[in-house]
Parts: structure tokens; C-alpha cells; sequence
């Protein structure tokens, strides 16, 4: 999503791709994030703010990780505030994961997701089944959190409840 981009559009992306929340990009950086819940409570206040650019309504900037950092040292840095972090790989972003995508791999649980063109290149990882976060662990190599053959550790658990107990 551009900074110039109407929220609108955003609500349009979201809506589209069944997320909440999207990152703003600025020059090739994150500028901001969007929300849906911040977003349409505007929306509701005032119509205008849908036409409105995106670099107007946004909040802060995501964190970001390189791809290789292991998800218990990003996962931290999720919460209620800052529900995504951004990856990146070779100075390039490839990816977002968020407190849902942690709460699905912890708990061994599968989501919907679209059909996205090229989700069938290698090195591209979609972020939405057990499965599929497998694959990406099994192409960065093994790291101390898998808790073994899908079996939530106790650090699991404590993300589970950190994330769903608010």
C-alpha cells in the first residue's frame, strides 16, 4: 500500500485478502501502518476520511526483521500496539507476519486463505498453515522454538495466552 494510496483502497485490500491491518510504504521503507479498526472508526465520524490519503490516517511503522532472525526473537515484539512485524531478506521486504500468524503456528491451526498468483514460486511462503511455516523453517534451517513435530513448548503456550489474553 502507497502512502498516497485513499483508505478506501485500504479497506478495498483488506477486505479482499481477509487482513486487517496493512503496512504503508514510502521509498521503499515502512512509512506507517493502516488498520481496519482505525480506518473505518473515521469512516463512521466522518465519509471523507475514505478519500483521504493513507499517509494522513496511518500509525506507526512496523517493526522490521531480517528473515533469519528465529520467530522467538521477533515475537516479542508483538502486541496489542503492534500487531505485525515486516521481514526482510537482502534488503528487500518479503513478508509480514503477525500476532495471528504466531497464534496459528503455536497452536498448530490452519487459516483461509486466498489464491494469490505466484504463491507457487520457490521461496515464497504464504504465512497461513502449519504446513506452510514448515516449509519456510525447513528453508532457514532449524532454530530452538519449533517445540518438536508441532507440539506447542512452554514458551508456545505463554505466547498463546499472551496474545489471547490481551
Amino acid at each position: 500500500m502507497g502512502a498516497v494510496d485513499t483508505a478506501r483502497q485500504a479497506l478495498n485490500l483488506m477486505s479482499t485478502y481477509n487482513v486487517s491491518q496493512l503496512p504503508v510504504m514510502a521509498g521503499g521503507e515502512c512509512a506507517g501502518a493502516v488498520t481496519e479498526a482505525t480506518l473505518m472508526a473515521r469512516a463512521i465520524g466522518d465519509a471523507s476520511s475514505l478519500e483521504r490519503p493513507v499517509r494522513d490516517q496511518m500509525e506507526s511503522p512496523y517493526p522490521v526483521v531480517e528473515a533469519d532472525v528465529p520467530l522467538e526473537r521477533f515475537s516479542p515484539l508483538l502486541s496489542r500496539e503492534t500487531p505485525a512485524v515486516l521481514v526482510r531478506a537482502d534488503g528487500a521486504f518479503v513478508g509480514i507476519v503477525t500476532r495471528y500468524d504466531v497464534l496459528l503456528l503455536a497452536t498448530g491451526s490452519s487459516a483461509w486463505f486466498p489464491k494469490i498468483e505466484g504463491l507457487d514460486k520457490d521461496g515464497v511462503f504464504a504465512f497461513r498453515t502449519l504446513d506452510d511455516t514448515r516449509a519456510l523453517m525447513r528453508r532457514a534451517g532449524p532454530h530452538p522454538g519449533q517445540g518438536g513435530q508441532g507440539r506447542p513448548t512452554k514458551r508456545d503456550r505463554r505466547l498463546i495466552r499472551r496474545f489471547t489474553e490481551g
